[in-house]
């Protein structure tokens, strides 16, 4: 689905993948388009996708784990558009019909619109940008998307400093939850960890955040029953209040209403950068 329509490449018409393997589709040899998002269907069996991107001259990069369904209701809580910051909301549309959709943004000054993106209609069978930094300056910005009419489409979130020597990128989700998390995270020698939290409530919520590093369990105090008012995206920076070469994230709201987590890591000479949605639930 790109800005001209649906696409095809014959060459991969019913490609076979042998069992316990895995293939590549290099979208750049076969299509040159701004926009392209991908829907892929198997017959056989179950496979899982994701989709990676780099720069030829390697950078920067991004990738994200593909979703098994559309939504009517998208939330994406990392996002920044001050200084060299750009921010990228990317909508599937994979409906034959035109579909219209609404921007909610949630930043440290509370909730804000783009009269320019209201009740913004995306063709069938394609993709729509909204590029955040041509429309606003924040320093944290969270995006709620919801589709008005026309049928349920799929959300990304992209992210580049101006320079291109990094990029991040996650898929949004489908519903807050009282609980996340996030396993990836470092804090020492030059690593900086954000853990990004979005309140999609009208009213502030509480919450609390547990650290698992290498060396067992820590808290930090600062952060006991951290206040984020409603609408709005808090950051916790964990380089600034803790020293561990393993740390992962456990964030539990304690009262108000459930949230939406990612993790965002970069070194401080921002030369690479890499992002996740958080999960709300540990598996076997």
């Amino acid at each position: 689905m790109t800005e001209e329509g649906e696409k095809n490449v014959p060459a991969w018409d019913a490609a076979v993948i042998p069992g316990n393997s895995r293939a590549n589709f290099p979208l750049h040899d076969q299509l040159v388009c701004e926009r392209i998002s991908t829907k892929v269907v198997s017959t056989g069996g179950p496979v899982i996708c994701e989709r990676a991107m780099y720069n030829r001259a390697r950078t920067w990069a991004h990738d994200s784990v593909g979703v098994t369904s559309p939504s009517d209701t998208w939330y994406l809580a990392e996002g920044c558009t001050k200084g060299d910051f750009q921010t990228w909301i990317c909508v599937q549309n994979p409906n034959p019909g035109p579909v219209t959709v609404d921007l909610t943004f949630m930043t440290e000054e509370g909730e804000k619109n783009v009269p320019a993106w209201d009740a913004a209609v995306i063709p069938g069978n394609s993709r729509a940008n909204f590029p955040l930094h041509d429309q606003l300056t924040c320093e944290r910005i969270s995006t709620k998307v919801r589709v008005t009419s026309g049928g349920p489409v799929i959300c990304e979130r992209a992210m580049y400093n101006r320079a291109r020597t990094w990029a991040h990128d996650s898929v949004g989700v489908t519903s807050p939850s009282d609980t996340w998390y996030l396993a990836e995270g470092c804090t020492q020698g030059d690593f900086q960890t954000w853990i990004c939290v979005q309140n999609p409530n009208p009213g502030p919520v509480t919450v609390d955040l547990t650290f698992m590093t290498e060396e067992g369990e820590k808290n930090v105090p600062a952060w006991d029953a951290a206040v984020i008012p409603g609408n709005s995206r808090a950051n916790f920076p964990l380089h600034d209040q803790l020293t561990c070469e393993r740390i992962s994230t456990k964030v539990r709201v304690t009262s108000g209403g459930p949230v939406i987590c990612e993790r965002a890591m970069y070194n401080r000479a921002r030369t690479w950068a890499h992002d996740s949605i958080g999960v709300t639930s540990p598996s076997d």
